[in-house]
């Protein structure tokens, strides 16, 4: 009678294996990149100067279109930025240690 362990080999080598492509696809981490960039574009929205109090505080002022306006957008967008490579990196992590360890549990 076999044991677990020569029953779970035989099993995971009978299996094909996945291309990377269609790992990923199954992952999920896709999906979870997309929402970290809906996210990131919402908030991006939110924070630019032209969006609810802020651009309301603006005009006020007389500072819409002004160069500090454009400052604000600045912040904006590389907090975005920054937000996006992050997820990007760790998405590309995820991934290739999940893969890796894909690999290892089919052999």
């Amino acid at each position: 009678m076999k044991t677990k362990e020569e029953w779970k080999k035989e099993y995971n080598q009978s299996r094909p294996r996945l291309s990377y492509k269609d790992y990923v696809e199954q992952s999920g981490s896709e999906d979870a990149f997309r929402r970290e960039k809906e996210d990131a574009d919402s908030e991006y929205a939110r924070a630019a100067s032209g969006y609810g109090t802020r651009a309301a505080s603006l005009m006020a002022r007389g500072l819409t279109g002004s160069g500090y306006s454009d400052y604000l957008d600045g912040v904006a967008y590389t907090a975005k930025r920054t937000r996006l490579d992050t997820a990007a990196k760790v998405k590309k992590e995820a991934d290739t240690k999940g893969y890796a360890a894909y690999l290892a549990g089919k052999e």
